[in-house]
């Protein structure tokens, strides 16, 4: 799974796989997918795992496997490794014992939302939880519609680079000077509403997120 898909850039720029393949596509997706997370993503290091509320104890008992991070419910996990969908490989968890050693906990699943579960639980002498991850307004479980225009749009606009290379903006052909107004061109265009729509997306203030718990301090 991706932010975008090969077809849906063929729709912006009306590019055939004559022109260019899936593969080379699909490549040009996955370089875009790093820029947007490192656009909207918030990398979280070493977070402690700790008490947040009923609904979200946190208990380390020994018996307890499913957790939270301290920014579920207003944000959602997200890619952090850059393959363009939520998984395990995501998040890091790493337990300390009372003897100050630590080890890495073998994460089972994971909810867009903020939970997620171990294979086993932290055992009696287990004193810490840190957890590693990247966190957003945007949930890619979906994915966001948001996040699929940005892709979307950001691929377009490089695999037009790419298709156009080595044409510039003003080409002389002997006496005759050919000019391409820089707004005009598709690229311009393309590229003009990625940025429009990374302003947007860096600012959501229109996308309260909003959950309901039994109980909320």
């Amino acid at each position: 799974m991706a932010y975008t898909t090969p077809a849906a850039i063929r729709a912006k720029t009306g590019y055939t796989t004559s022109d260019i393949t899936d593969e080379g596509l699909n490549e040009i997706i996955a370089e875009a997918t790093a820029i947007i997370n490192s656009e909207i993503n918030v990398h979280v290091t070493r977070e402690v795992v700790s008490y947040i509320d009923y609904s979200r104890q946190n208990k380390i008992d020994g018996s307890n496997t499913t957790f939270y991070s301290k920014h579920s419910i207003n944000f959602y996990f997200a890619d952090s490794n850059d393959d363009g969908e939520l998984t395990t490989a995501d998040i890091k968890v790493e337990l300390e014992d009372n003897e100050g050693n630590i080890t890495e906990a073998t994460v089972s699943s994971i909810d867009s939302e903020g939970s997620f579960v171990l294979a086993s639980a932290p055992s009696a002498d287990t004193v810490k939880m840190y957890l590693t991850y990247d966190y957003s307004y945007y949930d890619i479980s979906i994915p966001d519609k948001m996040v699929t225009l940005l892709a979307t749009y950001l691929s377009s606009s490089y695999t037009i680079l790419i298709m156009d290379a080595g044409l510039p903006y003003s080409t002389k052909l002997g006496n005759l000077a050919i000019t391409v107004p820089i707004a005009n061109t598709l690229y311009r265009q393309v590229n003009d509403r990625y940025d429009s729509l990374l302003k947007q997306a860096k600012i959501p203030c229109n996308r309260p997120i909003s959950r309901t718990y039994k109980y909320m301090i």
